[in-house]
């Protein structure tokens, strides 16, 4: 299946305000204590980067190929010590892989579904720890 420059720019254009809109909502509800301007700057990134290799992979069974052997070289170095930050890239990666395949809508439905949840744990949590900060200092 082959896909055109505009579907593709498309695509690149929503993966990468999708991908932004990830960054800022991971900045407001992460309860990370590492570097989280750090970990957001890639999501954005991530997401483009993941939208163009899945559409190579739709286009030619012989660029996926020749793209996994090229990809098997790459490793990664930096150890995620955050479950939370592995479970926000994946997601960025998870945006790419349907936007790449041609899914946008299903992109769109799973950042808002995503949102809904992060928000309201992020709510819930808000309380949670106010709660315990008033009674650690009431004792």
């Amino acid at each position: 299946m082959d896909i055109s420059g505009l579907k593709l720019g498309v695509f690149l254009i929503a993966g990468g305000i999708i991908g932004y809109y990830l960054k800022y909502l991971y900045l407001k509800v992460s309860s990370s204590v590492s570097n989280t301007e750090q970990i957001a700057d890639v999501f954005p990134m991530l997401t483009v980067i993941t939208i163009c290799v899945i559409s190579v992979i739709k286009m030619s069974l012989a660029l996926s190929l020749g793209l996994v052997g090229a990809l098997s070289i790459v490793r990664f170095r930096a150890a995620i010590k955050d479950p939370e930050e592995l479970i926000w890239l994946f997601l960025c990666i998870a945006m790419g892989l349907s936007i790449g395949a041609g899914h946008l809508l299903y992109a769109v439905i799973l950042v808002f579904v995503v949102s809904l949840l992060c928000l309201n744990q992020y709510y819930f949590r808000d309380k949670k720890d106010k709660k315990q900060f008033i009674t650690y200092f009431n004792r």
